[in-house]
């Protein structure tokens, strides 16, 4: 896959993942919203249940005041299961976020292995830097401060220039450039 590819996939993710907190944080104020409409249509409800019996009120303010206390009811269990259903989805979508860093990360390993190869071709091809690199090393090999004991990769990366922090600004955008066209 292509590091775009995989930014997007993993830009979802996250996307997504935000949006189950929010859902989970917004059920939370809404349940407690809802349990204090339940206490208070309750009680409304037994208001009305005793003003009937002493008949200042009808079978019709009865069966509203039940009606509201059970709407209320049903609406927190509903924003219970949409809340719940949230948080059973979060650690499925944490680890889609995990899987999709790694995978973005991959596919930013090979993108740099596709250009590296063709420098590594280029040197391994090259007999002079090749001669020269084998003459180091036994030159390395040898010497009296560290007999036998040479350090291929920080030889080899001694060879190169180190980049400037100018040079390290521009790959970086380049890089990010690279990544989002």
């Amino acid at each position: 896959m292509k590091p775009i590819d995989t930014l997007k996939a993993l830009k979802d993710l996250e996307a997504q993942r935000a949006r189950a907190q929010t859902i989970v944080e917004q059920s939370a104020s809404e349940i407690t919203a809802l349990q204090t409409e339940i206490v208070e249509a309750t009680a409304r409800m037994h208001e009305v249940q005793a003003a009937y019996i002493r008949g200042l009120a009808n079978e019709k303010d009865v069966m509203a005041a039940r009606t509201a206390m059970e709407s209320s009811r049903e609406r927190l269990k509903e924003k219970q299961q949409v809340s719940e259903a949230a948080r059973d989805v979060q650690p499925k979508i944490d680890q889609e976020v995990y899987a999709a860093t790694h995978a973005h990360n991959a596919a930013l390993r090979a993108r740099s292995e596709e250009l590296i190869a063709p420098i590594r071709a280029r040197i391994a091809g090259d007999k002079k830097i090749r001669a020269a690199l084998v003459e180091i090393f036994g030159l390395t090999a040898n010497s009296n401060m560290t007999p036998f004991c040479v350090d291929w990769e920080g030889m080899v990366s001694d060879c190169f220039p180190d980049i400037t922090s100018e040079e390290a600004a521009a790959a970086m955008a380049a890089g990010k450039t690279a990544i989002l066209s």
